[in-house]
This record gives structure tokens, sequence and C-alpha cells, in this order.
């Protein structure tokens, strides 16, 4: 990144003949793209306006990448024309570009020292006629990523803003999915019920019994020369009476039935909300709601106008009454309203025949059919829409596609994430203004389903067209938020140092550009660096190469100072967070310990969002241990313009006679180059890879290309017990028993080597010291994440379920029950005669009971079963021939014949 000077503007430095270096600057106040330029004395159509200058204090840190220039300036404006701009311009953030010129040189050989915008304070003085403002050289604060807050929306849920729509970059696993909307949740303020809406059904049957019953009475009544009941009474006939008793119990038994069943009806129908009517077509029940309305904590959330909703399985369908809570209820639906019910009948047989032509019902006094059950909704019970309400879910708002859904159950306690099976949703792209987001819509809430106990949110595996390697995404957001561009030849550089380590992650906070590319790069164990509006990239591992050589000739004298990186940097102690999936609900923690046993436990936390696999994290993190556990020597010295085309980040060869840092030329990185206008020179101050107390340097300082056999910590930290804590347990050794973590999704595997850098092998990716090899020799691409195939709960039918069997066992015998046929009453409640003369005993049809056999009377009435007109005696006559009875009607046609 050396500064670019003309060949002019080389050889004027080189002269050092006095000759004047003037400074240039140009600034755009009204940011029209037309700046004005000032110089430190005219300069051709330029006026000496420039009445001070600071030291352009240009500074970098190593270790933390960033990158940062001010520069203090002040100009003349005894003709008023800036106080003029001012008082019509807002001139903070406009561009500002400083410029150096030697005399003797065409203008176009000015070569740019800095590049950056007008700061705060800017001060303009009455009474000097000046005015003054610092330049600094950060990029905008824009933020990146997208948040509906900052759209054009008619209205924004609560909850939506501020929250980052998710940006995916590689596969990204279990990206946890923004709820564009929620489903309608409320809590049932007081109890509301239904009544069994079968059990009217059974007064139906009860009823119908107690007709026939009370037919039969009046029937009996006739037939044995009864008015009324209590003639029966006052009969005296114990026999008849009986009858009757038995007759009346009946009837009684019903009635109390009857009145039981009514009872419940009109119980149940105190807490109903709708109207009932049910009839079988025979028979009618009403009963008249108590209540119209109920109220529903956080009605407020619900559609307006007619909708239906569900409690406990039953649906209420209804409206909310203007902008309140209170539910005005139109109709019910019992939870088992659709189930495979027997409504309640009277059992029983049906003749034909009857009077008129009509069949004839007679019950036999049970009641068959099923009951539905009483509902009620306790206050408290939770209220939803009984319609399916669609979920919309953004993805992500980088391109890509959804690969796999998944949501959390809960059972037994435990919460288990499992696969949304594919027909609960869609996937599709929707176009907002300028942002183009991946929607996932669920049919319907999974809360809604009973199958099993879902959470609503969803957590989305995508694969996005963005990545893995880092320097894509890097380039994407440079590209997408800022007017910036890119180094092609050090981002390519970088971009295949980076092929082995990708990133898959979804960036779900805004935050700002900088920040942003500087934790990426910092994960990445790169350096990123914004000069003269270009971005440069730097793998840190890698040993830079020179953009020039520093010699004790080139340092003006009195000036080199050695030192040391801080105390306050250091950090013995790295707790690296990251996370495999976004549903963990825990991070994933590193931790990697180095001389704690010379500086004492130093601790800090980083985040490591960049990745989703242990390797990744191991190898980033355990380079920045090394750079932070490390005291390590810097350098300070002043040059002359000589080198001015050297600037921050620059690595410079530090050539010297004497063994000022090491034993032997040391390459160092240029942290800071304050160019001081007044003394005309540069004022350095560089890092050097050599730890305070060592004259060589470091190995693992520059590690990617150093032999992948090196093992860090060294065998010398190793035996001064600089590796690891200094804990109790530092030697503890044994084997722990093997468990799986319970908290899910905090292993991805990818499809690559399963041990890309050896860390594994080594068995060292728990261990504090750190990864074993630092080197980038010999590793491998890991692959990509592994989405796997779709674990869904099991859909297989149930057997059946063992029932419970009768105990095997004898039946009893019972004894004949014994029958009188002379004197035992029977009766035909049909009455198909229809005379009421249905009463008679036995005897009337059977003669006798003799020899062991019951023999029919010669005098039997025959009836014909079609028409009941025809009726008579039956012909018998015996033949003697055949010794046997017969027709006597055919008898008498043979001896017609």
């Amino acid at each position: 990144m050396a500064r670019n000077l003309s060949q002019d503007a080389l050889n004027k430095i080189a002269q050092r003949l006095g000759n004047e270096p003037v400074t240039i600057i140009e600034v755009d106040w009204t940011g029209n793209g037309t700046p004005i330029s000032y110089a430190d004395r005219t300069v051709g159509p330029i006026p000496g306006r420039i009445l001070e200058v600071g030291s352009l204090d240009n500074v970098i840190n190593v270790s933390g990448n960033a990158d940062s220039q001010q520069l203090s300036i002040t100009l003349d404006d005894t003709d008023g024309s800036i106080k003029t701009v001012l008082d019509t311009h807002d001139v903070h953030q406009r561009d500002v570009r400083v410029f150096q010129y030697f005399d003797g040189l065409d203008l176009s050989d000015k070569f740019l020292l800095f590049r950056g915008k007008i700061s705060s304070p800017v001060v303009w003085s009455e009474g000097d006629r000046t005015v003054s403002f610092d330049i600094l050289s950060q990029i905008e604060d824009a933020e990146i990523g997208f948040s509906p807050e900052e759209g054009q929306f008619d209205s924004i849920p609560e909850d939506l803003i501020g929250r980052a729509w998710p940006m995916c970059f590689g596969t990204c696993v279990h990206v946890e999915g923004v709820p564009l909307n929620e489903p309608a949740v409320g809590t049932l303020a007081t109890g509301v019920g239904i009544i069994d809406f079968l059990l009217p059904y059974r007064l139906f049957a009860i009823n119908r019994i107690l007709s026939h019953i009370n037919e039969n009475i009046t029937n009996w009544l006739d037939t044995n020369g009864f008015w009324s009941i209590s003639e029966v009474a006052e009969s005296g006939d114990e026999q008849l009476k009986k009858q009757l008793e038995g007759f009346l119990a009946n009837r009684d038994r019903f009635e109390q039935q009857r009145l039981e069943t009514l009872e419940v009806l009109a119980d149940q129908a105190r807490t109903i909300v709708a109207n009932v009517v049910v009839s079988d077509g025979h028979s009618s029940f009403t009963a008249d709601a108590q209540f119209t309305t109920f109220r529903v904590f956080g009605g407020e959330e619900f559609p307006r106008g007619t909708i239906t909703l569900e409690i406990n399985g039953a649906k209420f369908t209804g409206a909310f009454l203007g902008v309140t809570d209170e539910f005005s209820v139109q109709s019910v639906e019992h939870p088992r309203k659709g189930e495979p019910l027997v409504a309640p009948r009277a059992d029983g047989t049906t003749f034909p025949g009857g009077p008129f032509g009509f069949s004839r019902f007679v019950p036999n006094g049970n009641i068959t059919g099923d009951t539905a059950g009483y509902f009620f909704a306790d206050a408290g019970a939770q209220v939803r829409l009984a319609t399916p309400e669609p979920q919309r879910f953004v993805a992500s708002i980088t391109p890509g596609m959804v690969k796999r859904v998944k949501a959390f159950i809960q059972s037994a306690g435990r919460r288990f994430l499992i696969d949304v099976p594919e027909d609960f949703y869609t996937v599709s792209t929707e176009q907002y203004g300028s942002i183009t987001a991946t929607i996932v819509t669920l049919n319907d809430a999974l809360s809604k389903r009973t199958d099993l106990n879902w959470d609503d949110q969803i957590f989305i595996s995508f694969k996005g067209t963005i990545g893995p390697n880092t320097v894509n995404i890097l380039e994407y957001l440079i590209e997408q938020n800022t007017d910036f561009s890119t180094d092609t030849a050090s981002f390519n550089a970088v971009r295949a140092r980076l092929a082995n380590y990708p990133s898959h992650f979804a960036l779900t906070q805004r935050k700002q550009i900088l920040q942003a590319l500087e934790e990426i790069a910092f994960q990445a164990r790169c350096a990123i660096v914004l000069k003269d509006n270009t971005f440069y990239l730097r793998y840190l591992p890698a040993e830079p190469t020179p953009a020039g050589t520093i010699t004790e000739a080139d340092i003006e004298a009195g000036t080199f100072e050695l030192s040391h990186t801080t105390t306050e940097d250091l950090v013995t102690k790295l707790v690296a967070r990251w996370r495999a999936t976004g549903a963990q609900e825990e991070d994933n923690k590193v931790i990697l310990r180095h001389n704690v046993k010379k500086y004492g436990t130093k601790e800090r936390v980083f985040d490591f969002y960049i990745y989703n696999k242990l390797d990744m994290v191991l190898k980033s993190a355990t380079f920045w241990l090394i750079r932070y556990a490390n005291t390590w020597k810097k350098v300070r010295f002043s040059t002359p313009l000589t080198k001015l085309n050297l600037e921050t980040f620059d690595a410079v060869t530090l050539d010297f006679n004497s063994p000022y840092v090491a034993n032997s030329d040391v390459l160092a990185l240029i942290e800071k180059a304050d160019y001081n206008s007044d003394s005309r020179s540069i004022d350095f101050e560089c890092w050097t890879p050599v730890k305070a107390g060592e004259m060589e340097p470091y190995d693992f300082a520059y590690p990617a290309d150093v032999s992948q056999e090196l093992r860090f910590p060294t065998p010398v930290e190793e035996e001064e017990e600089f590796d690891g804590g200094t804990g109790i347990g530092r030697d503890a050794t044994g084997a722990l028993p093997i468990r799986y973590d319970l908290r899910r999704g905090v292993r991805v595997d990818y499809d690559g080597n399963s041990d890309p850098f050896g860390f594994e092998a080594a068995r060292r990716t728990t261990s504090d010291r750190g990864a074993p090899k630092p080197s980038d020799t010999g590793d491998k691409d890991p692959g990509e994440p592994v989405i796997g195939s779709a674990v869904t709960y099991d859909e297989r039918l149930p057997g059946m379920e063992t029932p419970v069997f009768d105990n095997v066992g004898f039946y009893q015998v019972a004894e004949p029950a014994l029958l009188d046929i002379a004197t035992t009453k029977i009766i035909d409640s049909r009455d198909l005669g229809g005379d009421g003369d249905n009463m008679t005993t036995l005897s009337t049809f059977f003669a006798e009971i003799s020899g062991g056999q019951l023999k029919m009377g010669a005098d039997a009435t025959i009836v014909d079963a079609e028409d009941r007109k025809v009726q008579g005696r039956f012909d018998f006559k015996y033949d003697e021939d055949t010794e046997q009875f017969g027709a006597g009607t055919a008898f008498l046609q043979e001896e017609g014949e």
C-alpha cells in the first residue's frame, strides 16, 4: 500500500536542495463535486490561505486492524467567503483531500497525502477571521442491513422496529426467521359453556318410551274393563294390581329419567352464549342463551368483523364489538361435533301391519347412542383463531435458497428441534422496494396444531450465494454499503489464503459498516484498512512483502527508540464464543491460556460469529492468542521526506548494523506514520515480530508458512510452563464420562475432510493450550455444512390396544322357568286386531301337555297374516290309514276327485 508518487516528485524529494514543500488542500464545501483549492502559499491559481496544518496523525493497530488518520487545518477567511458558505450549508462530512507539492513541479505531479471528511469542531473566528476544522479519514457511519423502520411502511409492529432482517452468507444452519406477523392469542376473561348437543336426543327417546308405556296402560285398562287406575286399586284383584304396579313403576322410572335429563340440560344452559334448537323431526328442544358475549383479554389483537374463535377445541363464531375486547357470539360448535357420534334413540322392534297399514314400533326400554359431554372453558383458557393464520418469516435479504425449516417441540419438559414437513410451508421471494427478501410462509401457526406441542418460531437452513470465502463476503458488504472501491490485488491474494477457512454465518444485527468489516476481518485473521477511498486487505499470519528498507542512515540522529507493546493490551486468557447453529440457547466456548505464569490472568472475550465449526474457531483464536499474550518489541524513529512513499500498514525491513532489535534484519510493520509539516520529517512507529527479552523473530508471529511440524506452544514455553494456565489442575489427567450435550445444535457436520487442520489427531480441540499447528501448511478444505436428511416425527399409526378381556369361567346352569299354559296370561302389546282384546292364556291354542309333549287344540283359531280378515278354526280330520291328522278340506277335495 505504499504511497504512489510520480518520478518527478521523488526526484524533488531526493534533491533536498532547500525547496520548500507546499501543502495543498481541496475542500468540497457544498458537496456539489467542485472543490475549492487552498495552499500554504500561493501556487499558480491556488491562493495561499492555509495558515496552519497540524501533524498528519496516521495510525494503525496491527493487532486490532483499525486504521485512522486525522489532520487539523486553519484557513484564512479575511474576505468572508468561507463564512458565506457556512451560513447556507452544513459542511460536516464534506470531502477534503490533502496534497504535497514542490516548487518547480507541474501541479499534476502533486501527490495525495490524505483523504478524509470535515469533522467537528468547525470554528469561525470573527476576531481572527479564520476557519479551523479537523479532517478525519473515518468512513461514514452507515449501518449495514435493513430493519423495517428504515423503510416507508404505513404501519410497523412494535416488535419489528429495529429488528434486523438476516443477511445469510455461505450455508447458514438454523437461522432464526424474523416473524412478520404473529398468531392472534388471547385469554378468556370469563367461563363459557356449550350443552351436550346429543343430550336432547336422549330426552326425545325417553319421551317416546313414556308415550308407549302410557299407551299400554290405557289399552290394559280398557281390556280389563277399568276406566281409571284408581278403579284397579279398588277392584281387589291382586294379580291385576300387581300388573298395573309394573306398568306404573316403568313409567315412574322413565319420568325420573326425563326430569334428570331436563335438569342437566337446564344447568348446562346457564353458561351458554348462543340459543340452542334441536329437533329429531318429531320433537324439539330449545334453550335460550343466558349471555350473548364474553370478554377476551388481548382481544384487540384479533381481526375485526365476523371471525371464528377456538377455545379448547370449541368454536365460537361472532365479532368483537368495535375496538373492545368484548366478543359477540352468533353461533357455537361443540369440540366433538365432527366426531362419528350416534345420537341417542329408543331401542326396540318395528313390526309391520299396524292399524291403517302403518308399522308399529315397540321399544324394549333401552336407550342406545352416545353422549358428547358438556363443554366448559374456564376463565384463563387460551383463545385463538379457528381459521388458518399464514405465518410469514424473513429468511434472508441476501440471495440464496431455503434448504430446510425446523422448529422446536416440547416433550417431557425438554425441547427437541425437528423438521417442519415441507407441505406445512412455502418459500417465495418478495420485493420491498430495494430490499429483496426470501420469505417462508407457514400455512398456519405451528402452535395451533394438535399433533405435537410445537413452538411458533422457526429456524431456517439457508444456502447463500455470497460466500463462503470471507473475502467475497467483505467485497459484498463494501459494494452494498459504501461508495469505496477495493484493492483487487490484496483482496485476491487474501481470497486464496482463506480458501480452506470458509465462513458460514448470518448477520442478525445492524452494525456500522466499518465495525462489521473489522469484526469479520479480525475473525478471519485479517486486517482491512481504508486508504484514499480504497479498502486494502492483508492476511496477518502471512509474512508481508516489504515496501522498503530502513537503515541507520535513513534515521534522523537521536530519534531512534526501542519500546514494547503495552501491558494493558495483554490477553493471557482468551475466551472465544461461537455458535454452530442459530437455534442454540447458549454460546459454545473455546478458552485458551498462554503466558499466565508470566503475566497473570488477563481475560478478554471475543465473538467468533462467522464460524460454525470448532476447528476454524480454534485456528483463529490461537493466532490471536499468540499476538495478544506476548509482549512485542516496537521501534520509533524519524526520517526525512525521502520515506514519504511509506505509509501505515506497509512492511519495512529494518536493516541495522547494530543489533538494536534482533541479531539479524527484522521485517517490521508500520503502525504509525505522522507527517510533520513543520520539521519536514516523518515520525514512524513500527511493530516487530520479536518478543521482549529475545533477539530472534518468533516463529509463530507470522505462522502461515512455517513448517507444519512446528508445534505450539514451543518446547521452551512448555518447559517454562508458559503453556496453559497455572491452576491446581493444569496437570490433571484421566477420562471424563462421555455424554451427549443436552443443548441442541452445538455441532454441525461438514461434508469435507473430518479433521482439516489435524487438531483431532493431536487431541487438542478442547485444551486451553490452543491449536497445536498454527501453520496453514497442510490444511485442507473442510467442505460445507451438511444439512442432512429431514428429521420428522413418526407418522406410523399405532397398533391395537390390549383390550380388557372377560374372566374365563363356567356359565351358571339355571333351572328352567315354569309356565302354566292354563293360568298364565299373555298379552300382545301390538294389539294388531285393534279391538283391545289382546290378553289370554296359552290354553286357547294349546290343548294340553301330556306324554312330555305340548299338544295343539283342534279348535285353535287361524288368522291370515296378510289382510287379517280371513280367520277361523282349523278343520282337522283323522286319517285312519296313516293314523295322522290332516286338513279336512284337503280330504274332501281328494274324495271329490
